[in-house]
């Protein structure tokens, strides 16, 4: 089964806000349900990018991050939800391209899981000092606009560093690298078989110390 290469932002952000929320399709709130604000979505859109380029070798979705004042931005994904601050409902983003691979969604609940303890003020700041926002708005006002790139080479050596920092706390882990794991299980997925579950990953790879 063959999988796809780049998704659209829009799908991944749609994954994301499923993930919080997955019965709700109106807009009227579920007492249960975790409903992401533009702000949160656009921060964990920048982290399951950076965890893709890490753990899978190349980026999730094709749009560029721009280094905005509050950290990386998808312009796609921020026009939609233009000056609002409320939640976002499942239905208010649309469908674009076919659905995912069971290995990228996994890695996008695992991204949600470990982020969404972080308030968006926090991720922002987390962000913030982190090299590619970092690179990017390099000689830059701290309140100045700019649609600087963030390089994917900065997010991916960034990551994968912190891949092997995390996997440094799993003593009997076999001697593999992250990335490498993750190819494994995303060429175990295509070869048409069941897949790992997600909440295995995220607790051998990205569990706190």
């Amino acid at each position: 089964m063959a999988t796809q290469q780049h998704y659209d932002a829009l799908t991944v952000a749609r994954e994301l806000v499923l993930i919080g929320a997955p019965a709700t399709s109106v807009s009227v709130e579920d007492a249960e349900a975790i409903y992401l604000s533009p702000l949160h979505l656009q921060k964990l859109l920048y982290y399951c990018q950076g965890w893709g380029l890490a753990l899978l070798g190349r980026p999730l979705f094709r749009q560029p991050l721009c280094a905005w004042k509050y950290g990386p931005v998808v312009r796609d994904v921020y026009d939609l939800f233009k000056g609002r601050s409320s939640g976002v409902f499942p239905h208010e983003i649309p469908s674009a391209g076919g659905p995912m691979s069971e290995t990228v969604a996994a890695l996008v609940e695992m991204v949600w899981r470990d982020y969404i303890k972080f308030t968006p003020r926090e991720l922002v700041a987390m962000t913030h000092h982190e090299p590619a926002w970092r690179e990017a708005r390099a000689g830059l006002s701290e309140g100045a606009h700019s649609d600087a790139v963030l390089s994917h080479t900065t997010m991916r050596e960034f990551f994968t560093a912190e891949a092997a920092s995390r996997m440094k706390c799993k003593p009997g882990f076999p001697v593999l690298t992250a990335a490498e794991v993750w190819a494994a299980e995303e060429a175990f997925e295509q070869s048409g078989r069941r897949t790992t579950p997600a909440a295995d990953f995220e607790a051998q790879l990205l569990e706190e110390c």
